[in-house]
C-alpha cells in the first residue's frame, strides 16, 4: 500500500495515489514520499509516479503515530456551515491539511469526502481566475459545464452502483452513495460568482478591492419637460471613483505565509553586518540615519511605492487614452534578492482612471496615504507559528518615471520647465552645461517650504505641496529616487548611441546595411534573444529618435564593441566615449555596489558629460543632469538597479492582458483590481510563499553523471555524495536560464575573474541543491576595445560549484571575434 504525502490515507498502486492527489489536494508546491524509509521529494508528479513504480513497486501498510484527534476531525472542513472554508490556523493561511490520520482507515468518511472534495474545487476555481487571460465571465461558463457534465455523469454512475452493491451492508451502501451525491454537488456552493466570492472571502484569502470618492461634481443637462423642472435643468450629481486595495491586509496575510517573514528577518540580520558594500535600501544613509531610528527597537519593514499610468486599449487605437489607468503597487523592499524581482510580490494597491488626477493628488491618493499612516503608527499583527509578531512598516521610497514622480510629489511636469530637476534646484541654463554634482543646490526642507510659499512653479519647480510629506517617514526632498530604466536606457543613453552612430557611419567606418547585418547576425544566450534590437533607421539616428525598449537599448550598448568594435580605430575619441558609457552601465547594473564604485561612477559621469558637450557640441538634456545624481543616491538608497521601473512595467502586463480579453469598459478600474485580488486569493489558499522554484526536464531526471562520456576525467573531481543526483540539459531558477554551453564567473583571482563553461548541471531533485561541473577557461586579458575579456578554451580544466557559490548569478556566453575568443560580463564584479 502507497501513503499519500498530505493526509495518510492508503492507495493500492501508484496510479491510484497520484488520482487521490489530483483529486483531493490537486495543488501541491511538492511531493514527498511517506513510504517506509524513504524520505525523498520530488518538484512535479510525474517525476513522482515515476520514482513510485520503480522504488516502491508493493508497499506494506505502516503504522503512523500521527492520530486524528475528536478536535481535529470536528475542525474538518464543512461547507454547511456559515463558513465555507476554515484555512485559517496559527500560521495565517493553510493551504493543505497536514495532519495526518490514522492510516489504518483506508478511506475518508463521507463528510471528510465531502470536505476534502469541495475545498479542491475551490482552489481549483481560485487557479482559473488566477489566469491573467481567463474572464470571470469565462470561469462561470466553466463551472457550469463542469456542473452539468459531473452531475450527468455521477447520476448513471449513482444508478449502477446501487444495483451492484444491493447485496452490501446497508451503511457502506449509504457512505458511497453520499459520496456520489457529493460529486454531483460539490460545485452548488460556488456556482455563483457571488457565491465563490463569498467563499473566499469566509475562508480569509480574497482582500475585497473598495470603491472611493475622487470627485463629486454636478452634470446639468436639458430635459424634454420644461413643466416639471424650473428652467429646463436637471442637476445629477456624478462622482469620480478609483480602486484601493487594504494594503495592510494584503501584507499581514503575505507575512503569514509559513517561511515569509523568517527569510526577511534573516536577510535584514545579515545586510546589517555589511557595511562597505551596498545591496539593500536599508544599508543606506537614508534609512540608517534617518528612518530606522524613529522607531528604536521595533520591527519595521521598508516599502516602497511605484506609480505610473498604463494604457490598457491598443495605443494606436481610435480609443487609445480614454481608459487610461494609474496605478500605484507597493513592496517589501527588504526581500532577500532572489525574490524582489517576482511580479507575485508587488502588490496592487490603488488604481483609478488617469484623467481624474486633475481633481487633485490630495483626493486621488487620499486612502492610500491613511493606509500608510496606520502600517507606520500601528502596523499590523502577524500570527506566524514563531509567535504574534508587530511589524511596522515605513514609506521609504516612491518610484516611477519622472513624469510620473514629478506628477505625484508636486513639481513641474514640463521637462522644459525653467527648473527641470526635483532633486536639486538647478536652473534650465545651468542643466544644459552642469557635469559636476554641486550639493549646495540640493533641495532641503527649509528652501522647499520656501518654494512651496512662493506658490509659482516657473520660478521654484514646485508645483504644490507633496501630500506624502504627511507620512513622518517620508519628506519628498530626503526620500530621494531615480529610474536608470527611463533616464539612462530610454533617456541619455540614447541620445548617445544616436550621436555615435552617426559619427562611425559618416566617418565611414561602417554602413547600416553593415551595422544591421551584423546586430541581426550576433549571437545572443537563450535568456537575452528577445532583446536584439530592430533594424536601425538612418532618419531615426538623425533625428534621435531611435524607438527601442529598454532592454533592447541595454544590449545594444552592452555588446555593441564585440559588434562592431574591430571596425573602429583603438584611438578614435568618440569610440573612448562609448567605452565612459560601458563603465557607467557597468556599475549601474551591479546588484551590490562598494564605496569605492561609487566614487568611480562620480568621475565616469563627470567625464562622459564633458566629452558628449565637446564631442557633439550639443548641450545636455534633463535626462544627463539627472545621472549627476547618481552617486549621491547609491549612497543614499543602495544599488539603483534595485529601485528601477523594469519589473514594474511587467506588472502593468497583467492588467493588460485581462483588459484585451474584458469587453467590460463600464469601470475598468473595479474589473481589474477584482482581477488582481483574485490571482492573490489563490496564493493565499496555496501558502505560495518565498519559495525558490526550479524548472528542469523530467526527462533527464535519470541520467545521472557516472552517464556522461567524460566521467572518468572528472570523478576524481566531484563528491561522491552528488553522483547519483540528476544530470539536466538546463535549469530555470528566478527567470535565469542556464544550460550546457553558458559560461559561468566560478571564482576571481587576483587580476582577473575566472570563468567556466557548462558541461553538466547537477540537481539533487530533494533538496533542490544544484552544482555545476565546468571547464575552466583560461583568462588573457580585459580588451578595454570591445570591453570584454578574452578568454582561452584550448586547455581543458574542470571545475565543481555550487549555485549558491557562483560570483554573479547572470550567465553568459563565449563569442568570436576575429579567431579571438571573449566573454561579457553583465555588470562590474
Amino acid at each position: 500500500m502507497l501513503i499519500c504525502c498530505v493526509c495518510s490515507v492508503q492507495c493500492e498502486s501508484s496510479s491510484l495515489l497520484i488520482d487521490h492527489l489530483i483529486c483531493f489536494h490537486r495543488v501541491l508546491d511538492s511531493y514527498e514520499c511517506k513510504q517506509t524509509d524513504c524520505t525523498r521529494i520530488f518538484s512535479n508528479r510525474e517525476t513522482f509516479k515515476n520514482h513510485l513504480e520503480t522504488k516502491h513497486p508493493c508497499q506494506l501498510p505502516v503504522k503512523s503515530n500521527h492520530q486524528l484527534s475528536d478536535v481535529e476531525s470536528s475542525s474538518v472542513l464543512s461547507f454547511e456551515s456559515t463558513s465555507c472554508l476554515n484555512f485559517e490556523s496559527s500560521s495565517g493561511f493553510e493551504s493543505q491539511n497536514t495532519s495526518a490520520p490514522d492510516v489504518k482507515t483506508q478511506v475518508l468518511l463521507p463528510d471528510q469526502f465531502q470536505a476534502e472534495l469541495s475545498k479542491s474545487a475551490l482552489i481549483w476555481i481560485a487557479s482559473l481566475y488566477h489566469q491573467d487571460s481567463v474572464t470571470r465571465s469565462l470561469v462561470q461558463t466553466i463551472i457550469d459545464g463542469h456542473k452539468k457534465f459531473i452531475c450527468e455523469g455521477m447520476t448513471t454512475l449513482k444508478s449502477k452502483v446501487q444495483v451492484a452493491l444491493l447485496n452490501c451492508n446497508s451503511n457502506e451502501m449509504k457512505d458511497i452513495l453520499k459520496m456520489c451525491d457529493s460529486f454531483m454537488t460539490v460545485f452548488d456552493f460556488l456556482d455563483t460568482e457571488h457565491k465563490r466570492i463569498k467563499a473566499f472571502t469566509e475562508c480569509g484569502a480574497y482582500i475585497a478591492p473598495k470603491s472611493y470618492d475622487i470627485h463629486t461634481f454636478s452634470n446639468e443637462r436639458e430635459i424634454s419637460n420644461p413643466s416639471e423642472i424650473v428652467d429646463n435643468v436637471v442637476i445629477n450629481p456624478e462622482m469620480l471613483t478609483g480602486q484601493f486595495i487594504p494594503i495592510d491586509l494584503v501584507l499581514k496575510g503575505f507575512l503569514e505565509i509559513n517561511g515569509v517573514l523568517p527569510h526577511i528577518l534573516s536577510y535584514m540580520d545579515l545586510l546589517s553586518s555589511e557595511v562597505n558594500i551596498l545591496e539593500n535600501v536599508v544599508q543606506g544613509d537614508l534609512w540608517r540615519k534617518k528612518i530606522k531610528p524613529m522607531f528604536g527597537d521595533k520591527i519595521v519593514f521598508p516599502v516602497s511605492l511605484n506609480f505610473d499610468d498604463y494604457e490598457p486599449d491598443n495605443a494606436l487605437g481610435s480609443h487609445a487614452g480614454v481608459h487610461k489607468l494609474g496605478a500605484a503597487y507597493l513592496e517589501i523592499s527588504c526581500l532577500p534578492p532572489q525574490f524582489q524581482g517576482a511580479l507575485k510580490n508587488k502588490f496592487l494597491a490603488l488604481l483609478f482612471h488617469s484623467s481624474d488626477r486633475y481633481v487633485g493628488n490630495d483626493s486621488v491618493f487620499r486612502p492610500l496615504l491613511n493606509i500608510l499612516k496606520l502600517l507606520e503608527t500601528e502596523g499590523v499583527i502577524v500570527v506566524t507559528s514563531s509567535g504574534v509578531f508587530q511589524i511596522y512598516f515605513a514609506l521609504t521610497l516612491i518610484l516611477g518615471d519622472n513624469l510620473g514622480l514629478h506628477g505625484i510629489l508636486g513639481f513641474m511636469e514640463g521637462f522644459c520647465a525653467n527648473f527641470p530637476c526635483r532633486i536639486c534646484r538647478a536652473n534650465k541654463t545651468v542643466v544644459r552645461k552642469q557635469v559636476v554634482s554641486d550639493l549646495s543646490l540640493l533641495r532641503n526642507k527649509e528652501n522647499y517650504a520656501a518654494d512651496v510659499l512662493v506658490n509659482d512653479g516657473s520660478l521654484t519647480g514646485v508645483h504644490e505641496e507633496c501630500v506624502f510629506n504627511r507620512l513622518k517617514t517620508f519628506h519628498v526632498t530626503e526620500n530621494l529616487s531615480v529610474d536608470i530604466m527611463h533616464d539612462v536606457l530610454e533617456g541619455a543613453f540614447k541620445y548617445d548611441m544616436c550621436s555615435i552612430i552617426n559619427y562611425l557611419t559618416r566617418r565611414q567606418f561602417f554602413d547600416y546595411e553593415t551595422l544591421n547585418d551584423r546586430v541581426q547576425a550576433f549571437v545572443c544566450g537563450s535568456s537575452e534573444y528577445g532583446n536584439r534590437p530592430p533594424i536601425i533607421q538612418q532618419e531615426s539616428v538623425v533625428n534621435e529618435a531611435v524607438n527601442f525598449s529598454a532592454s533592447e537599448m541595454l544590449f545594444l550598448v552592452r555588446y555593441f564593441g564585440l559588434i562592431v568594435g574591430d571596425m573602429v580605430p583603438e584611438d578614435d575619441p568618440v569610440w573612448k566615449f562609448y567605452l565612459v558609457m560601458l563603465s557607467i552601465l557597468d556599475i549601474l547594473c551591479s546588484p551590490s555596489v562598494s564605496l569605492v564604485e561609487i566614487k568611480w561612477l562620480d568621475n565616469f559621469i563627470s567625464k562622459h558629460h564633458t566629452m558628449y558637450i565637446d564631442l557633439f557640441q550639443q548641450h545636455l538634456k534633463p535626462k544627463h543632469h539627472f545621472m549627476l545624481h547618481y552617486s549621491f543616491l547609491i549612497r543614499l538608497v543602495g544599488p539603483l538597479i534595485r529601485i528601477w521601473c523594469m519589473r514594474f512595467e511587467s506588472k502593468h502586463r497583467e492588467g493588460k492582458l485581462y483588459a484585451q480579453v474584458s469587453c467590460n469598459r463600464t469601470n475598468l478600474p473595479k474589473s481589474i483590481s477584482i482581477k488582481h485580488q483574485l490571482k492573490l486569493c489563490f496564493r493565499f489558499l496555496t501558502q505560495s510563499g518565498l519559495v525558490q522554484n526550479f524548472d528542469y526536464p523530467t526527462l533527464d531526471l535519470y541520467n545521472s553523471l557516472e552517464n556522461s562520456e567524460n566521467f572518468c576525467e572528472i570523478r576524481g573531481l566531484v563528491p561522491d555524495f552528488v553522483r547519483s543526483w540528476c544530470r539536466v540539459k538546463w535549469l530555470t531558477t528566478n527567470s535565469v536560464k542556464y544550460s550546457v554551453g553558458m559560461v559561468l564567473v566560478i571564482a576571481l583571482d587576483e587580476e582577473f575573474p575566472v570563468f567556466g563553461i557548462i558541461h553538466s548541471i547537477l540537481v539533487n531533485d530533494q533538496s533542490k541543491d544544484v552544482y555545476f561541473i565546468v571547464k575552466e577557461l583560461k583568462t588573457v586579458h580585459f580588451d578595454e576595445h570591445v570591453h570584454a575579456y578574452q578568454v582561452h578554451i584550448s586547455n581543458v580544466t574542470w571545475g565543481f560549484v555550487a549555485l549558491s557559490e557562483l560570483i554573479t548569478y547572470l550567465p553568459s556566453i563565449v563569442r568570436v571575434l576575429e579567431s579571438k575568443h571573449y566573454v561579457t560580463c553583465r555588470h562590474i564584479l
